[in-house]
């Protein structure tokens, strides 16, 4: 199973083997978000020998509710794209809280900017991504790759899921046992038919690789922030 990154030019250099070698990518560019993304993207920039640039993204927050993240502008050549998010306007939902990783909001503006450009393709790419952003990504890009969707939840409680899902000697065949059994978590938030297919389906996509690149499922849930993850 995939250990966690170490930081981020460990995360660039791992979503750099999950992009494939350099003769997929041809002509690309590699554009950093600032300012976590830029250290990932050097990393992806110079295993896939691309060049690297700057794509200059910034959140706009609720007046008084700085951390929830309404909207974004970016910028590329002198011009300004601007998004926002009316999900997070009409129910006050806070996104990626303490969160290192990607953004939806970030997203859109960034991929609307560089679309002035009129580049032949655009793939957003990410070592962490958080589930609304990887979804928004897909509504804007034409390929999505990213090493790690983060989801909240209970970290023991995570735990005994992420031994089951990529199929730990003695951990449960079945994840749904692990998943009826959460303790923390009300029953709709974890333990309904959409989770129980989705680690049904990845301890099944995990029977088909080696061991060392099996994927886990570890939980972030603040409860539990200060406990290891699994």
């Amino acid at each position: 199973m995939r250990e966690p990154c170490t930081d981020r030019a460990d995360a660039g250099r791992r979503l750099a083997r999950d992009l494939g070698g350099p003769a997929r990518w041809g002509d690309a560019v590699v554009l950093g978000l600032p300012r976590g993304g830029v250290p990932v993207a050097a990393e992806v920039a110079a295993a896939l020998a691309a060049p690297l640039d700057v794509l200059v993204v910034r959140e706009l927050g609720l007046p008084g509710f700085p951390e929830l993240a309404v909207g974004a502008v970016a910028g590329v050549g002198g011009e300004v794209e601007a998004v926002r998010d009316d999900e997070a306007l009409a129910h006050h939902r806070v996104e990626g809280e303490e969160f290192d990783g990607l953004t939806g909001a970030t997203v859109r503006a960034a991929v609307a900017a560089v679309r002035r450009r009129a580049p032949a393709r655009v793939v957003v790419a990410a070592p962490v991504g958080a589930r609304r952003a990887c979804e928004a990504a897909w509504e804007v890009a034409d390929e999505v790759v990213c090493s790690f969707v983060a989801v909240e939840g209970d970290w023991p409680d995570c735990y005994r899921l992420n031994r089951s899902v990529p199929g730990v000697p003695a951990a449960p065949a079945d994840p749904r046992e692990v998943l009826d059994g959460f303790g923390r978590w009300r029953t709709w938030m974890w333990a309904n038919s959409d989770v129980v297919d989705f680690t049904r389906w990845l301890r099944g996509f995990n029977t088909a690789l080696p061991e060392a690149d099996r994927v886990g499922l570890s939980g972030a849930g603040r409860a539990a922030r200060r406990a290891p993850h699994g």
